[in-house]
């Protein structure tokens, strides 16, 4: 551990003895009150002091972080210059140590950076941890910054991947949104890669493990972006033939959150994994929109609990939704797009059937437009349920065609 590191360690320690009444006891701090239900019953291990413990687990057992308790001690530091007794890399790996990780396991994994931010109008150079994507691209995680946006990139990174340098990719490789989140996981015995944000399908790099014998763990935020993005990834996948699964940790919780809580380890990774395999049967008969909705064997189903407490698999749809393509339509008037959907009841796809965005709206109008062509459509959703649908049917990569219903002189195409 740096010595800015343990310096902080040791003063938080300090803190937790004079606000929460723990005692030293030999490696841990014993007998503070938790923070959750004030029970004096709670510890901290000191050479590790990044969450407060509350093992009275029938009743609290909650793990709070510290860095809720006292985010002045993350307020990262300024980057420290490459003088003599300096560590060109010390703030940096301060930074990873605030989070619960160990930066001498990640060596040559990151480097020491800086980016000019503008703060209260006007630009300051502010220090960052930078993972470098390739020669010529690399993601800035700025230090310090107060800011919502925390994150800066150096170049482009379209369709690739943050991965550790000489990453065997082989057997079960998790995929996470953020790269602190990888870190995490490779810290608890993972391997794992990050495709940077929710959003970023990194069609590059996936191309490029077909045929090679790994599964994928995606693995993004328990939040509606991590769960559009995890169904986009899937679908990507089984267009490629890649082996995959989708995990998600707990709700408002990331991979680092959980490390930083000392509830992350490669036992309940293969917790993880092995409920994700056996979950519903066969999950390779699924195709996940989110963490409670699947489809399988021709309809999709969502997961439901009863007044008695029990699990039970609920139909959402009595038949399969494909988009086929997508029309883009301009008049002088209007620029809008129209839907070519296919259904399949029988194992035999019928259409296409084109919609209008208005049919597309709500899930009453969604079942006006069903009836008209798939007899007997069952169509069981609230709204939640009927976006998670959409989004997930509406995200496909299809092919788009442009239809003019105008005859004349068009300034974009010039003739």
């Amino acid at each position: 551990m740096p010595v800015e590191t343990q310096q902080t360690a040791h003063q938080i320690c300090e803190r937790l003895v004079a606000d929460f009444g723990f005692r030293l006891e030999g490696e841990y701090l014993r007998g503070g009150r938790c923070p959750a239900c004030q029970a004096p019953e709670a510890y901290v291990v000191t050479s590790n002091p990044w969450a407060v413990i509350c093992p009275r687990e029938n009743k609290c057992g909650v793990k709070t972080a510290v860095r809720t308790l006292y985010p002045e001690f993350f307020q990262a530091q300024k980057a420290q210059s490459s003088t003599p007794g300096k560590d060109p890399l010390g703030a940096a790996k301060a930074y990873l140590a605030s989070r619960g990780l160990d930066p001498e396991r990640f060596e040559g994994w990151f480097e020491q950076g800086e980016r000019s931010v503008l703060v209260d109008g006007q630009y300051c150079k502010i220090a960052t941890v930078r993972f470098p994507l390739s020669a010529n691209a690399a993601c800035h995680r700025l230090i310090g910054h107060t800011g919502k946006d925390k994150t800066r990139f150096e170049g482009k990174y379209s369709g690739m991947v943050w991965m550790p340098p000489d990453l065997e990719l082989s057997g079960d490789v998790w995929v996470t949104e953020g790269i602190l989140d990888a870190f995490s996981l490779h810290q608890a015995g993972a391997r794992a890669i990050s495709t940077i944000s929710a959003s970023h399908i990194p069609k590059t790099w996936l191309s490029e493990q077909v045929g090679k014998s790994l599964r994928l763990i995606i693995a993004y935020d328990n939040d509606p972006a991590g769960h559009r993005g995890s169904g986009r990834l899937a679908q990507a996948c089984r267009e490629r033939g890649l082996d995959h699964l989708q995990v998600f940790p707990p709700t408002k919780k990331d991979w680092n959150d959980l490390l930083a809580a000392g509830d992350l380890s490669a036992e309940n990774l293969t917790e993880k994994i092995e409920d994700a395999a056996s979950d519903h049967k066969a999950v390779q008969c699924k195709r996940r929109l989110g963490p409670e909705i699947w489809e399988e064997n021709g309809q999709y189903l969502k997961t439901d609990v009863s007044r008695q407490g029990v699990e039970r698999d609920v139909p959402l749809t009595n038949f399969r939704l494909r988009l086929a393509y997508d029309i883009r339509v301009r008049t002088p008037e209007e620029d809008s797009l129209e839907y070519a959907f296919l259904f399949s009841r029988n194992g035999d796809w019928e259409g296409p059937y084109i919609a209008q965005p208005p049919q597309l709206a709500t899930p009453q109008a969604f079942q006006a437009f069903l009836s008209k062509f798939v007899r007997g459509a069952l169509l069981n959703v609230n709204r939640a349920d009927f976006t998670a649908l959409m989004e997930h049917t509406l995200g496909a990569e299809v092919p788009r065609i442009k239809r003019l219903d105008f005859l004349g002189y068009g300034s974009d195409s010039e003739c």
